[in-house]
């Protein structure tokens, strides 16, 4: 028996299983995309005939034998504690625009299907800016009734850029997603730290001004594609057209930043956020020039509370530039969705946002 509003629950920017239309198999949330990536990881970057196959549950190591679990451990919770879930799986190649319009129309789909007349939005990481980023906009306000963040990067993440930087390995030894996957991606550009926070320092330990929503910074300092192993690989026109889509990404984030950094609206559904803070997290990374050309290392730097890849600071951002309160959670960034302890505070955060009072919705 189901008891509750709807909930959607919007997953991490790499939750969710893609695959190609009309193709069996997927080209992202198996072993195989993993190590052995089809076209050596070219669909996922260029082509337009990707579809969602749903939030990533588990990633079976020997089917129905051995699985890594994803979301499942988050979904069983919610679906023990009687609440009637509709997981929302996204193209995470899109823009933050293009997914929240995919996101707006899963919620109008959710409400036609359960005949209620709000959500509740549940989001993990990536997933919780978005959830966020919805209830803030005007024509969905009154369909949504709150916000569970867990884990959401509001001012972004230093983790964001070393995986544009460094590149991204889902498992050790396996495929490197690099630098100009990241850059097609879109969303990665828009999850940076927020303009004007310090990222680099030096040896000494002192910031380095260092513009990331600037493109001649990253090619001063040979971030990303302007490393000359990258740049090297493709042809003038290639990286021509890569550097106009960098530059397209920096200036979405930046305009996303700039939104998530003012007041809540009037009439905003109330968030319950959620957060890691036990570990510490890199907010800066050192930047070093050396014969060989300028080199970012994020293992060393700065660091601060937070769940080891997301700082807590960044998850308290959620009122904008005022910090708001956090619900403190043990576990790392990845871990806290398989976390006993955070799926139950999950639960009760539901419960307590369907207790409060009715709040006014403002049209704008």
């Amino acid at each position: 028996m189901t008891r509750g509003l709807p909930v959607v629950l919007l997953p991490g920017l790499l939750g969710t299983k893609l695959g190609l239309r009309g193709q069996p198999g997927l080209i992202w949330g198996d072993l195989r995309s993993f190590f052995f990536p089809r076209g050596g990881g070219v669909f996922l970057r260029d082509s337009a005939d990707v579809e969602s196959r749903g939030i990533l549950e588990t990633v079976p190591v020997i089917p129905r034998v051995f699985e890594v679990a994803v979301y499942s451990d988050l979904l069983r919770h919610l679906r023990v504690a009687g609440r009637d879930v509709h997981p929302f799986g996204y193209d995470f190649r899109k823009d933050t625009m293009g997914l929240l319009a995919d996101l707006a129309r899963h919620v109008e789909e959710v409400l036609r299907v359960s005949g209620a007349s709000e959500v509740v939005l549940v989001g993990h990481s990536h997933g919780g800016v978005l959830a966020s980023c919805l209830a803030r906009a005007g024509g969905a306000r009154a369909r949504i009734r709150g916000v569970v963040a867990l884990a959401a990067a509001f001012r972004g993440s230093l983790d964001n850029l070393r995986m544009m930087v460094d590149g991204y390995q889902v498992a050790p030894l396996g495929f490197d997603y690099g630098p100009v996957f990241h850059v097609l991606a879109r969303s990665p550009a828009e999850t940076l730290p927020a303009p004007g926070a310090p990222c680099f320092e030096d040896e000494r330990g002192e910031a380095l001004d260092v513009d990331l929503y600037e493109v001649a910074s990253w090619m001063r300092h040979e971030l990303g594609i302007f490393a000359p192993a990258v740049r090297q690989s493709m042809g003038d026109r290639a990286f021509g057209l890569l550097v106009r889509e960098l530059e397209a990404g920096l200036q979405r984030g930046a305009d996303l930043h700039r939104a998530l950094a003012a007041p809540l609206p009037a009439g905003t559904a109330e968030h319950r956020v959620i957060a890691g803070s036990g570990l510490p997290t890199r907010r800066r990374a050192v930047l070093t020039r050396g014969v060989s050309g300028w080199r970012a290392d994020f293992r060393r730097g700065q660091t601060a509370p937070g769940d080891g890849e997301v700082e807590l600071a960044s998850a308290a951002a959620w009122r904008g530039s005022e910090a708001g309160p956090v619900r403190e959670v043990r576990g790392t960034h990845r871990d806290l969705i398989n976390n006993a302890e955070t799926c139950r505070a999950v639960v009760e955060e539901l419960d307590a946002l369907e207790r409060s009072p009715a709040r006014e919705v403002v049209a704008r």
